[in-house]
């Protein structure tokens, strides 16, 4: 069904479920009011509607495809105060929208892309797991709780937010691959399990801190972190791919990973380091 008028919205509104897409672009509408429907079976897409600033969906509970809002140069509020259900959320060029909150709690989610938004607030996300998050380019978001998150299975890519950012994904414990650049503090204490590359790039935290881990399943990459005074990974035995610290400023000394004993790619230090310790490292290829 695509929206052009409040005739197209008059038939949505009549129904509580509503089987197939809602797709909305190229419409004078300013506000979308959704009253009546609770569940989407398939996807709700607004793109390119230039008018549009507002969507009330006050019953709305489920989206069993994709929630995705793109291109809205004046849009501002999405009220969803009983959406606990969506596969996947996308946002992405909405320079007017604030504030972002899931009154209910996100609990299904498995796509999870929000870029290049106005955001300075987001809550609400109360996932365990997720296939794939994609958080860039949200110039005034400077906090993002995703403490219940304890799984990604496929990719997290974290960049180019607020420059005070702030991650909390203190529960995670397996992510299949990992970008973090541009982050002031991050927590993730209790990460076991990383099954690709993982990258801490361009940041500006002082320590980073992987107590759990004991092994990569790609690279490791620690680069261009200027504040960057500390590292510890006391656990880590095994990178499957190349292991790269460099040009960390603040970095005196790498002695962070005493266990260390493979790493099946190259060994790249560079920096203006004190000393270096690797005592168990005995392969490399």
């Amino acid at each position: 069904l695509e929206v052009k008028s409040t005739a197209d919205l008059a038939q949505l509104n009549a129904c509580k479920q509503f089987t197939g897409s809602i797709m909305i672009s190229s419409t004078d509408m300013r506000e979308l009011h959704l009253n009546n429907l609770k569940d989407i079976v398939g996807d709700l897409i607004v793109h390119n509607a230039s008018a549009l600033t507002w969507i009330d969906a006050p019953n709305l509970q489920s989206v069993s495809g994709s929630l995705r809002i793109e291109n809205g140069h004046d849009f501002n509020v999405l009220s969803v105060p009983k959406l606990t259900e969506a596969q996947s959320l996308v946002l992405n060029n909405l320079p007017s929208l604030k504030s972002l909150i899931f009154p209910a709690g996100m609990t299904h989610n498995n796509h999870l892309y929000i870029t290049d938004t106005g955001l300075t607030k987001v809550d609400g996300f109360a996932e365990n797991t997720v296939d794939d998050i994609n958080i860039a380019g949200n110039m005034n978001l400077n906090a993002l709780d995703l403490s219940l998150l304890e799984s990604v299975q496929q990719g997290m890519y974290i960049s180019s937010n607020g420059p005070e950012f702030q991650l909390d994904i203190s529960n995670i414990k397996q992510v299949g691959r990992a970008t973090f650049e541009t982050i002031k503090s991050l927590k993730m204490g209790r990460l076991e399990r990383v099954k690709g590359d993982l990258y801490f790039v361009d940041n500006f935290m002082n320590q980073l801190a992987l107590p759990n881990v004991t092994e990569v399943s790609g690279a490791l990459v620690i680069a261009n972190n200027t504040g960057l005074q500390h590292v510890a990974a006391p656990q880590l035995t095994k990178i499957d791919g190349a292991l790269s610290v460099t040009n960390n400023r603040q970095l005196g000394t790498v002695d962070a990973f005493p266990k260390l004993e493979q790493v099946l790619g190259s060994v790249n230090l560079a920096g203006a380091f004190d000393d270096v310790f690797l005592p168990k490292l005995n392969d490399v290829r």
